[in-house]
């Protein structure tokens, strides 16, 4: 997500690579903290009651932080 935002930011001109400094920590995290989390799902997928659990807040989480993004333009 961060590597996203870090994209648009410079494209628009709204921050430069100097400035970029939070988002590239954020890039590298952002792919640990997911590895991290599907680490900590992976042996409940197999369940198929906790399947659907992880689904819907996956579903749900994602659309949190769609919203947020969507609502800041």
């Amino acid at each position: 997500m961060s590597k996203l935002i870090s994209e648009k930011l410079l494209k628009n001109k709204w921050l430069t690579e100097e400035t970029l400094v939070h988002y590239k920590v954020h890039e590298k995290l952002d792919i640990e903290h997911a590895e991290s989390f599907y680490h900590l799902i992976s042996s409940k997928w197999l369940d198929k009651n906790i399947r659907n659990d992880i689904k819907k807040g996956l579903l749900f989480g994602n659309n949190l932080i769609l919203n947020l993004y969507t609502d800041l333009l």
